[in-house]
């Protein structure tokens, strides 16, 4: 929902209703993301993103059948997998991956006393995914072109 959107800070905030945790959480937003966010404005005014054909957000299993009819092998769970995977082999703390997927840690006293978000580190994390994610989808592109 645009009402989560803050562009000027580039975070998308998720209210606690729509979190499985039921706690807010904040997803800094990487250029790519912002720019597709522009396009997505320019396309309608509601107040819903990304709406399906009745105006409402768009359900669980669009993405699912998006990616069956495309030909793309996977689950739309499994970029959260693959997310996890690339942070890890490229150094990237548990902790800030981890909190970057809304994960909270289940140790009780750890927990209690570790409140950071780590928000400025998961700037440059989702901005360096973002990239990484870009630079696979070119190449596939070319791929493509070249037979």
């Amino acid at each position: 929902m645009w009402e989560e959107i803050d562009l000027n800070l580039k975070l998308w905030t998720i209210p606690a209703a729509r979190m499985k945790a039921r706690q807010p959480h904040t997803v800094p937003m990487s250029d790519r993301a912002l720019h597709i966010l522009q396009q997505a404005r320019a396309l309608h005014s509601g107040q819903v993103i990304f709406p399906g054909v009745n105006g409402q957000p768009l359900s669980d299993n669009t993405l699912s059948k998006l990616m069956r009819d495309a030909g793309v092998s996977g689950t739309p769970h499994g970029f959260r997998s693959s997310f996890k995977d690339w942070a890890a082999e490229n150094g990237v703390r548990d902790e800030v991956s981890e909190t970057a997927l809304a994960h909270f840690d289940k140790n009780a006293v750890r927990a209690a006393y570790r409140r950071t978000r780590y928000l400025e580190e998961r700037v440059g994390l989702m901005q360096w995914w973002a990239d990484f994610v870009g630079d696979i989808g070119q190449a596939n592109e070319k791929k493509l072109a070249h037979g």
